[in-house]
This record gives C-alpha cells, sequence and structure tokens, in this order.
C-alpha cells in the first residue's frame, strides 16, 4: 500500500472512529489536502465536531450536501466557513419544524421563506425528471405537526399561505379552524394546483380527499362541518368517496368511518356502491347497501358520475385563466406532454391546460396532412421499385431517418398510453396516425434496403442491428407499458419519459443534421442521382414542413403557462426565467415533434436544393432525368 493510499485508509477510520485528532495530526503532516477533506462532507457528517474538524483542514463549505444537515449548530458552523446560507437555506427550511430558533436564525440571514424545493415531496423523497411540487414544504410540514403558534409566526414573517398545502395536511381541527379562520383557505383548493407530476399523486384532490387518504377521521369531521363539499373533485378527478372506499392495490386503504360520515353529508350512496363493488369492497359495499343505495341503479349512476365530472372539469379549466387563486398560478404549470388532451373517469383525470374538444376542422386537416405524408414518400418507393436497387441512396440515410420515425412514433404512444389512461378517443388516431404512417414508409425503405443488392452483406447486419437495438429501448418498453397496470407504472412512466424527452429527444435533432450530411456526401460523390427521387424530395419539403407547422396548433397551451414559477422571489421570477421555463415547457409537450418534422423538411429540402443545382449545371449529365421519380 502506497503512502498516499495508507494515509486516506487512516483518515476513513478516524472519520468512523469521530478521532478528530487523528485527521488534524494527517493534515498538519501533508498526508491530507483539501480536496480528500472536501469529498468528505459530501456525506454530511452529522457530528458538529467532526464537521468543524474537517473545515479547517481545508474542506469546502460548497461540497457540502444541504438536505443532510439536521442541525442548527452545524448550520452556523458552516455559515461560519462562509457558506452561502442566504441563497441556499431555503432547500432545508422544512427540516427544522421542531426548531423555531434555527428557522428565525435562518430567516434572520436573508432566506426567502417563499422560496421551496421543488424537485423532492415533503418527506425528502426526490420526484423523478421533469416533476415539480411548488408547495411552501414548511408550511406543509409546520400544519402536519399542528403548531398553530409557529404557522402564525412564519406567516407573520412573510410566508404566503397561498403557496402552500397547508390545508390539505393539517393533522388537527385545531389547525383547520386557524387556517380556515385566520388566513381564508379554500376549503375546495386542489393539491394538483401546486403540483407537477406525470402521475397521479394517492393524496391528490381537495384537502377532503387528502384527510381521507391520511386516515385522519377527526379532521374529516371537521372538514365537513366546516362546509366541505363531500362530492367536489380535483383535477385530477379523484374525489372522496372513492379514496372512503379504498381500491385494490394497495395504495388507498380506505377509511369506512369517513365513509359513513361522507354519506351522511350528501354523498351519492349509489355511486359509492357502484366503486366499493368494483374493488371488491364488502365491508364499503354494506354501508352504502344499509344507506339506502339502490343496487340496480348503481351502475346507471356510475355513467352519469363520469359525464358530470367531466362538465365540472371543462368548466374548471375554460375559467381557469379568468380568475387567480391567491396567488397559486404555479397550479398552472402543471402539464404533461399530450397530443389532444381527453378527461378521465372520476377516479383519475388528467391535469388539462390544454383544449380538448377537436374541431371537424382540426379533424380534416389532421387527416389531409396524413394522406399527404404518405403520398409525399411514392415517388420515392416507386423509382426504387422501378430500378431495383437503391444506388445513391446513403445507407447512413435511410438508417438515421427510420430511427427519427421510430423514436416519434414511439413518443406519441408513450404520451397516449401512460399520459391519458384511458382509451384514447377517436381523435387520437388522428394524431398517432401522423407519427405511425411515417414510420411505416420509413420501415418500407428499410426493408427495400435489407432485400434489393445494393448494399453488401456486412453493411445490411449493421443496420438491421441498429434498429433492432434501437427499437429494443423505445418502442419496445413504450408498447409494453401499454399492458402494465395503471397503479404499478409509475416509475416505468418516469423512466420511460426521462429517456425518451431529455436523453433522446436532443440526440434525434441532431441525427436529423446527421442523415442530410451523409446524403449529401453520397450526392456529390456520383456522378448520377442514382435512386433519388428528386419528385419525393420536393414533396416531402413541402408536406413535412406543414406537419412540423401544425404541431404547435395540436397542443394549445393557456397563457398562464408562461408565468414562470411563482414560488420564486420576483427577482428570480424575471420575464427572461418566464420565457425559458415556457420554451423547456413547449418542448417536452410538442417541440420534439416539431423541430424533427421541420428538421427533415429541412434536410429533403436541401437535398432538392442540391439535385436541382447539379442538374442545371450540367453535372449529372444530359441523359440523367431531373426528375427519376
Amino acid at each position: 500500500m502506497s503512502q498516499d493510499d495508507q494515509a486516506f485508509e487512516e483518515f476513513r477510520e478516524a472519520l468512523s472512529s469521530g478521532d478528530v485528532d487523528r485527521i488534524r495530526q494527517l493534515y498538519a503532516a501533508g498526508r491530507l489536502d483539501a480536496e480528500d477533506v472536501s469529498e468528505q462532507l459530501m456525506q454530511t457528517p452529522e457530528d458538529p465536531v467532526m464537521l468543524r474538524c474537517l473545515l479547517e483542514c481545508g474542506g469546502d463549505p460548497n461540497d457540502i450536501s444541504l438536505r443532510g444537515v439536521g442541525s442548527g449548530e452545524e448550520l452556523r458552523i458552516l455559515a461560519e466557513f462562509g457558506f452561502d446560507i442566504k441563497s441556499k437555506g431555503h432547500l432545508i427550511l422544512y427540516n427544522f419544524v421542531e426548531d423555531q430558533e434555527t428557522l428565525d436564525w435562518l430567516l434572520d440571514r436573508g432566506v426567502d421563506i417563499n422560496a421551496t424545493e421543488t424537485r423532492v415531496v415533503d418527506n425528502g423523497i426526490p420526484l423523478a425528471p421533469s416533476e415539480r411540487d411548488y408547495s411552501n414544504k414548511l408550511l406543509n410540514q409546520v400544519a402536519a405537526a399542528g403548531n398553530v403558534q409557529l404557522f402564525n409566526h412564519l406567516v407573520a414573517r412573510g410566508a404566503k399561505v397561498s403557496r402552500s398545502l397547508a390545508l390539505h395536511y393539517a393533522a388537527s381541527p385545531a389547525m383547520i379552524s386557524c387556517l380556515l379562520d385566520q388566513h381564508n383557505m379554500d376549503i375546495h383548493a386542489d393539491s394538483d394546483d401546486l403540483r407537477d407530476f406525470y402521475h397521479d399523486a394517492k393524496d391528490s384532490g381537495t384537502p377532503l380527499c387528502s384527510a381521507i387518504f391520511h386516515q385522519n377521521l377527526p379532521v374529516v369531521e371537521e372538514l365537513l362541518n366546516r362546509g366541505a363539499d363531500p362530492e367536489r373533485c380535483g383535477k385530477t378527478g379523484h374525489l372522496p368517496l372513492a379514496k372512503a372506499v379504498g381500491d385494490d392495490f394497495g395504495f388507498n386503504r380506505g377509511l369506512l368511518p369517513a365513509l359513513r360520515l361522507l354519506l351522511d353529508a350528501g354523498a351519492d350512496k349509489d355511486y359509492a356502491l357502484t366503486c366499493s363493488v368494483l374493488h371488491g369492497k364488502v365491508e364499503a359495499a354494506q354501508i352504502c347497501l344499509d344507506a339506502g343505495a339502490d343496487p340496480v341503479s348503481a351502475l346507471k349512476t356510475a355513467h352519469e358520475r363520469k359525464a358530470s365530472i367531466i362538465e365540472e372539469m371543462d368548466f374548471v379549466n375554460t375559467s381557469e385563466t379568468e380568475k387567480d387563486r391567491s396567488g397559486a398560478k404555479a397550479a398552472d404549470s402543471s402539464n404533461r406532454p399530450v397530443l389532444s388532451p381527453s378527461p378521465r373517469t372520476c377516479t383519475s383525470a388528467p391535469h388539462e391546460k390544454f383544449s380538448n374538444k377537436m374541431s371537424p376542422l382540426g379533424i380534416i386537416g389532421r387527416l389531409v396532412l396524413t394522406l399527404l405524408s404518405i403520398a409525399s414518400f411514392a415517388p420515392q418507393i416507386r423509382l426504387i421499385r422501378d430500378r431495383g436497387d437503391l444506388a445513391g441512396i446513403s445507407p447512413s440515410y435511410i438508417l438515421y431517418n427510420l430511427l427519427i420515425a421510430t423514436f416519434l412514433f414511439a413518443t406519441a404512444l408513450h404520451i397516449v398510453s401512460s399520459m391519458v389512461p384511458d382509451l384514447p378517443p377517436t381523435e387520437y388516431f388522428f394524431d398517432i396516425g401522423q407519427f405511425a404512417v411515417v414510420w411505416v414508409v420509413q420501415l418500407a425503405l428499410f426493408y427495400l434496403s435489407l432485400t434489393l443488392p445494393t448494399y453488401t452483406a456486412a453493411q445490411k447486419r449493421r443496420l438491421a442491428a441498429s434498429f433492432v437495438s434501437f427499437t429494443a429501448i423505445t418502442l419496445a418498453p413504450t408498447i409494453f407499458e401499454a399492458f402494465i397496470p395503471k397503479e404499478d407504472r409509475i416509475w416505468w412512466t418516469a423512466g420511460l419519459a426521462y429517456l425518451l424527452f431529455f436523453l433522446l429527444a436532443p440526440i434525434m435533432q441532431l441525427l436529423g443534421l446527421a442523415a442530410l450530411h451523409v446524403q449529401v456526401r453520397e450526392t456529390k460523390s456520383r456522378t448520377t442521382l442514382g435512386a433519388l427521387s428528386v419528385e419525393g424530395l420536393y414533396a416531402q419539403t413541402l408536406v413535412f414542413t406543414l406537419v412540423g407547422a401544425s404541431m404547435v396548433f395540436r397542443v394549445k397551451m393557456l397563457p398562464e403557462y408562461w408565468d414562470g414559477n411563482p414560488s420564486l422571489p420576483p427577482e428570480r421570477n424575471t420575464p427572461l426565467a418566464k420565457l425559458w421555463m415556457g420554451i423547456v415547457g413547449w418542448y417536452e409537450m410538442v417541440g420534439w415533434a416539431t423541430l424533427d418534422n421541420l428538421i427533415f423538411a429541412f434536410a429533403q429540402g436541401s437535398l432538392w436544393w442540391i439535385a436541382r443545382r447539379r442538374s442545371v449545371s450540367g453535372e449529372i449529365g444530359e441523359r440523367d432525368p431531373l426528375l427519376e421519380g
């Protein structure tokens, strides 16, 4: 073992045993440097004495994992060594719900009480990529602890109640009274107003829904006594009744005493019975029957309930732009990448930030573009068929375009199957159809490249292996996803969304430009155009320019989407920041499809221009027709 390795091993042993004197000796002797010490700070020592020792030995306080800091003493030590408490302290405010002295110390040093860590939920568990929780976790946790005095103290120090889900987390009737009477919180507020999740959180909905999910019967009773509507649902469509009945997946245990309270408060008995039967809840069904539920009309009531919830959500979404729920517009940044949203049933409905009504003109436009997309490939396929080869067409050009089409098709399927859990309406097939037909015709060209005697056997093997591998990580997981029960696919959906939207989407745009490069090189290396159809290039340029432009209008975003993150202080939520967040969200929703189609149109147009210029300048030769298609 080298001297450096031995010193580091001694350092690790000293850390484990808490021997700060040995650490100081190693550092003073030059056997440890500041970089070695800083690496250990990333694990956030729990002992303040050890923390001070590491910092005195040259550790950088900015290397520490702030979420692991659990005491005010550690924070004070970090501040002593230059840690930027003011700009980062808001990330852990909620760690000190039971330590008002430390909270005040942080706030006295300029920590923004209304800023919050958006990438974790209240228990510190990180969210999936692109998911956000904009609620003030400090107020949430204080409400959950039932500390009315501290809650009022924080509000007096500037905390904005409207940016919290305090009423959803309130753990006692006393806290409910405080929030309703002193702070005028909305008893029907929707938790998804301050969340941006790909999945439906099991506690989502109104405060009544949350109280039932968290098995807090006294709070349920208090909310009902204070006028909570037992049939009010949030944007996701979760009803208090459904949460009280429970489900058969184990995510929602149900709360039968709350079910009795809801029925006594006027909740729909027949619908409650239907939910009970569907989920195999015998005791819940008996409660409903005892309350007078009609087993014959229960199913009919369920269908009527679904229609009324859809109508209510449509009304809420239409009027959303006209109201400001006490600054809680962060709700409206809850966007999922959907092509043409459709309401769910009352037990599970999506965040609706977009119009879910498609006009006849929209349907006709989609159908026309789909048919034109097919027709634009006809000249190319016909020319290859007539010639019997693909001479003049780069094999990489064919492969790259097929991979892009596979990505687009897989992403569209992922959006429809995971973001919208029920079977999509007829209109969805016009959106899916656009990507599907392009994938099919690109697959047809790929098939011709493998079967016609143009490329070598080694080239064909590489083409086939590349396509199969790419399909295995994109289209296959998307198809598999459709067969996973909705309640079990949360992490699968999040992982697949990260792969498609954040890893592959930018690569696909670069791949579109790479396809242009390899085909330009192939075309310029030949004296003839060969099997490359100029007529097809021209048609695809026009058609896919229209297709790319149409993607902008297939998702109608409400203006609030560009409001940025209201949980940030005004000096950080600048117009430029709002614009950037809006652009990023637009790209996640539909920008990937817009750019891929426009890049394809640009590539085909560039190839058409090059072929045309070579023809005009005589490079192709007089015996080679310009329009070989």
